[in-house]
Formats: structure tokens, sequence, C-alpha cells
């Protein structure tokens, strides 16, 4: 093997590059011991589209690992194939870097999905309930796949989690416990929204007996959930319209390029998107086959 740069090598046998690097040591106790490094093709044998794509993958996966909790239970090695979640990562951003390195547009990704429904909405806001009142912790993983940019969301929810040990929720909580559906805020949600406090504050605030609000967090998640849904439902319509409306000779449009984060960034929103509304499928699916079932 043939090291050409930073995480870009080639074998003696072969055309292409490869996509290679050492799996940092605090790590390694999330998969088997005896595997160092991952290695992946990139499927092209463009030495500078190699360097760029390995360059690109890199800072992706390295943020995803960058999030992963210290030992939480859910990554322990029988419960998870880590080495197939690296895989899994590798190949979403081979896809995402080999359309940057392309400059291709958004219309093609446009064109492949569907507008949201307002059944589809409901739809979803009946599955992520269920989600909140699952028992199985890991009940809520599978949001991940689901939530574009989950690390922006993540980075409010020990915020969200000390506030709900402190007095202000406790006071909340007092005067009223009422959970409104999924479409609309709870108290103690709109309150934190507006105050724009971070953990420290509501940690000087800790309440010496905080209510106990096993769900709370779930729901958390789940809002965020449906709320950034309605977002891609807004925002999908309006691309569409403005897609077929599109005058490229117009002298009021301006073209502008997109920045890899940017174009990655919208991909993510579009394969978050996907995902969702696979899962709403197959929701609907399994209620018509049981509706079909019953008739008989």
């Amino acid at each position: 093997m043939n090291n050409i740069s930073h995480y870009l090598y080639q074998y003696p046998q072969s055309k292409n590059y490869y996509f290679r690097f050492r799996i940092p040591v605090k790590y390694k106790s999330l998969l088997v011991k005896d595997k160092k490094h991952f290695t992946s093709t990139l499927k092209t044998s463009d030495i500078n589209v190699a360097q760029y794509l390995a360059i690109f993958i890199k800072s992706k996966i390295f943020k995803e690992l960058s999030h992963l909790e210290a030992k939480p239970e859910n990554y322990q090695p029988e419960n998870w194939d880590f080495y197939k979640y690296l895989k899994t990562k590798f190949d979403t951003y081979l896809s995402w870097g080999k359309k940057l390195s392309a400059s291709q547009s958004f219309s093609d990704e446009i064109d492949q999905l569907n507008e949201v429904s307002t059944s589809d909405m409901g739809v979803y806001e009946d599955y992520l309930e269920t989600l909140i009142n699952d028992k199985d912790k890991k009940a809520m993983l599978c949001l991940n796949k689901q939530i574009a940019h989950a690390p922006y969301m993540l980075s409010y929810l020990g915020d969200y989690n000390d506030f709900l040990s402190s007095r202000f929720h406790s006071d909340i909580h007092k005067r009223s416990t009422e959970q409104p559906p999924l479409s609309k805020p709870s108290e103690a949600e709109l309150f934190f929204t507006e105050q724009h406090y971070d953990g420290e504050f509501y940690q000087a605030l800790r309440d010496d007996t905080p209510t106990d609000s096993p769900i709370a967090l779930k729901r958390f998640m789940a809002r965020h959930a449906w709320i950034e849904l309605e977002f891609k439902q807004h925002l999908i319509k309006q691309l569409k319209g403005f897609k077929q409306s599109y005058n490229p000779f117009s002298d009021t449009v301006t073209a502008k390029a997109y920045s890899p984060t940017e174009y990655g960034s919208f991909l993510e929103i579009i394969e978050t998107l996907k995902e969702t509304q696979r899962v709403i499928k197959d929701l609907k699916q399994e209620k018509e086959e049981k509706h079909k079932s019953r008739s008989y």
C-alpha cells in the first residue's frame, strides 16, 4: 500500500485510491480489538478528486466521532457494530463528496422528493408520541437519522436537562402539568426557548427536590424532530415552486456558487428528509394493511 498523503492510500494492484485512517485510541473499546484502521475505496483513480474526497470525508467522520458520548450503554460492542457504523458514514459522505466535486446542483435531489402533506405531519406526530412513551431507552436513537445537524440539537440537550432540575422548572410544573401536542410547545419548553440561559445558570439555581419529568427530555428531542419536518415541508414546497418558475436567462436572477459547507448542510437536510418520509410511508402502509385485515 502506497501512502500518497494523509488519509489517502493506493494498493499496488489497484488503480483506485482508498480512504484510510487510524482509529483513535479512545474509540478502540467500541470495536473488535484487532482492527486498528478503517479503510474503504474512494472509487476514483483521479488523484485530485481522491485528495478532495479524503479531506472532506475525514472532516465529516471526525466531527461525528467527536459527538459520541464517553461510554454510553448503547455504544458497547455487544450492542452495535462500530466498524459498520463507520462504513455507513463513509458511504454517505463519499456520495456527498462526489456531488460536491462534480459541482452538481440540487435539481435531481429536489425532483426525487415528494412534498410533505398535512396527513404526513399527523402520522409523524403520532409516531413521535409513540417514541416518547416507549420504555426502551434506545427508541429515540432512530431520530439520529431523521434530524439534520443532530449535534446542534444535542448541544442544547444538556442545558435543557439542567433546566429540568432548576427551580424555574419546578415553579412551572406547579402551575401546569399539561402536555400539549408536539405541534405546540409546553410552558416549560416555551420558557427555555425564550430565556436563552445556559446550563451553568440553571445549575446555580438547582432545586433540592427537582420535579421528576421522565419523558421531558424525550419530548424535547421529539419536538425538535417535528419542528424540523415542518421546516422541511415548507422548504421543499418553496424549492419545487422556484424550480418550476426558474428562468436562468432572467436579468433579475443572480447565480451564486455553494460553498462545500453549504452544500453539505443542504444534502444533510435532504438525506434526513428521505429517511423521515420512508418512516412515514412504512407507517401508512402498516396502517393500511391492518385496516384490510380487519375488513376480512
